[in-house]
């Protein structure tokens, strides 16, 4: 896994991949390039996360909002490539059931 500053890159077909560190500092302009990213996909998005640096509630904060503006346009997202910790992580908030994928 990369410490970068995390970045969403389109993957083949209809994906996005989300790469590096994920911070306080840059959770809000990744959740705008997302959410258009996601506007200009089609209704199926699957989102790897096999690349993301750590995990912790930030991560998930974004996640669910990238759910919730895919939903709002009719579309299904779902993620992918989430670390043992993530996973935890998502189980320990109750939202391992909320993100599909996990």
């Amino acid at each position: 896994m990369t410490d970068a500053v995390a970045v969403i890159t389109p993957t083949a077909g209809a994906g996005l991949a989300l790469r590096g560190r994920v911070t306080a500092d840059n959770a809000v302009s990744l959740r705008r390039d997302g959410e258009q990213k996601i506007a200009s996909l089609g209704k199926v998005i699957e989102v790897d996360l096999s690349q993301v640096a750590e995990a912790h509630s930030i991560l998930l904060s974004l996640l669910l909002c990238w759910q919730r503006a895919a939903h709002q346009q009719g579309k299904t997202i779902t993620f992918t490539g989430a670390g043992d910790r993530l996973h935890a992580l998502s189980a320990l908030s109750g939202l391992d059931e909320n993100l599909s994928g996990f």
